[in-house]
């Protein structure tokens, strides 16, 4: 996350929560294991450096795609715990300074070279590879921006826009036609038809995570949310992934499709949030004014749920932003009746279920129910895109992982429609009787993604218009 979409998610309401957040033990973390990895044999100009091997993109650890991975990705603390093999995205933080190792750096540009000097792409034709490494790639060079006084930091100066050029130029040899991106896999509904996740939330297993085959079809209790306001559903989580994935919000109320696309235009006339607390507690705000919800804010029933898809976006051969129909992770909020008392790292308040399927990628390029897989409650990792500090990086104090759904309750914890984030963010104007800048929500006409929303935001970027220049120039 950069710093000014994490100082926004910080005044949204996660600051208070952290603390509560990080509670666990980074040992805890530390002791469970990792995938399979072996050092592979350096030339000893690499000097300390010694990458890992992996087999994530083919059997064999040497093949170029695996070694190109694991210098650019993968990386291990000093107890072996392996980072980058298990995770959605690849391990880079706004702050991730590995790279600029100078031993790392040079097998690394090294190595990104033999992968455009000697065709690398040509290796590997599947296109769903293809994607997945593209957007590595392409993280890789946004991460990079703007970091040219770490590389002069570290005498890499000379060096350093030649990496970024070979970058560019390795993006563009992996990336896929238009006609190719529409026919990759649709994973969610493979996951869906597989059978190995329940079909309905089960109100007695309230932490157990599910999979509604008709989440994204036509005339289903599913209604995608559109937004005709600048602030589009899901910018938050697209702001915080710089423009890399794609973000669809579904609403869906237990009393129909009906029901729900009028609760969604209900909040078109909402011009209040926020008023004074009639019963504030003094000891609490010392003499300050405490403001609450307004009343008459619309209430969800119990069994509201929520949901956001999130999907892989590509360049594709022609330098365009394309989404693809490769999901990547589904979360839901579930609104219920209260269960007992709340538990940090399991129920994380009184009236919501937080839930989330991701995506692993051995079992999606293995076509094994579209590579998804049920997030624990308790699961515990650093793949957390609202984090800016590298957990790995020696010269910071690392916060210990924590159970990654927690996460969700820094930003919807709020009550009933207030925790509806793509509703209430706009207009997230604490004081009493402030104006709502309503976004004008409205039941999309289809639940098929609004790829426009992620691809215009990511055009207006700093990053994008350097890579389109580079683009230019790594044309063969």
């Amino acid at each position: 996350m950069n710093p000014s979409n994490q100082a926004k998610w910080l005044l949204l309401g996660g600051l208070p929560l952290l603390a509560a957040a990080w509670h666990l033990r980074a040992a805890d973390y530390d002791s469970q294991p990792s995938p399979a990895v072996a050092p592979v044999n350096v030339a000893a100009a690499t000097g300390e450096y010694s990458p890992l091997a992996v087999t994530l993109y083919d059997p064999d650890p040497q093949h170029l795609w695996n070694r190109l991975y694991s210098v650019l990705f993968v990386r291990a603390n000093d107890k072996g715990k392996t980072l980058g093999l298990e995770e959605t995205n690849p391990p880079l933080w706004q702050n991730s300074r590995y790279l600029f190792t100078p031993s790392r750096f040079k097998l690394a540009q090294a190595t990104l070279s033999e992968f455009v000097s000697q065709k690398g792409a040509s290796l590997i034709r599947d296109p769903l590879k293809r994607a997945f490494l593209q957007n590595d790639l392409w993280r890789l060079f946004d991460q990079l921006y703007g970091k040219d006084s770490l590389a002069k930091a570290n005498h890499l100066q000379t060096d350093f826009p030649a990496l970024r050029v070979d970058l560019v130029r390795a993006i563009r040899s992996l990336a896929l036609s238009a006609q190719e991106i529409q026919k990759l896999p649709d994973n969610l509904a493979q996951a869906a038809a597989s059978g190995n996740f329940p079909r309905a939330f089960d109100p007695s297993r309230p932490e157990q995570a599910y999979l509604p085959p008709d989440l994204e079809k036509p005339n289903s209790n599913w209604v995608r949310i559109e937004s005709a306001a600048d602030f589009f559903p899901g910018q938050l989580h697209v702001e915080t992934v710089d423009g890399h994935n794609s973000y669809s919000i579904f609403l869906n109320l237990p009393n129909g499709v009906f029901a729900t696309q009028e609760s969604i235009n209900s909040l078109q006339s909402i011009a209040q949030l926020w008023v004074v607390d009639p019963n504030p507690t003094t000891a609490a705000t010392r003499g300050m004014v405490q403001n609450m919800p307004s009343p008459r804010l619309p209430k969800f029933p119990n069994g509201t749920q929520a949901a956001i898809v999130k999907r892989l976006m590509v360049i594709d051969d022609q330098g365009r932003l394309a989404g693809t129909p490769v999901t990547l992770s589904v979360q839901y909020r579930v609104h219920r009746e209260p269960v007992g008392q709340s538990r940090v790292g399991r129920r994380l308040d009184d009236n919501q279920s937080y839930l989330e399927i991701y995506v692993q990628r051995p079992g999606l390029f293995a076509a094994d129910a579209g590579g998804l897989v049920a997030r624990g409650a308790d699961e515990r990792t650093y793949d957390d895109v609202f984090s800016s500090v590298d957990p790995f990086d020696s010269q910071y104090t690392p916060p210990p992982p924590r159970p990654l759904l927690q996460s969700c309750i820094a930003c919807h914890s709020y009550p009933n429609v207030m925790s509806l984030r793509t509703f209430s963010t706009p207009g997230f104007d604490h004081t009493p009787g402030a104006p709502f800048k309503n976004p004008h929500l409205f039941p999309a006409q289809t639940p098929q993604p609004n790829f426009a929303h992620t691809i215009d935001w990511k055009s207006k970027q700093a990053d994008w218009k350097s890579l389109k220049e580079y683009w230019a120039k790594a044309a063969p």
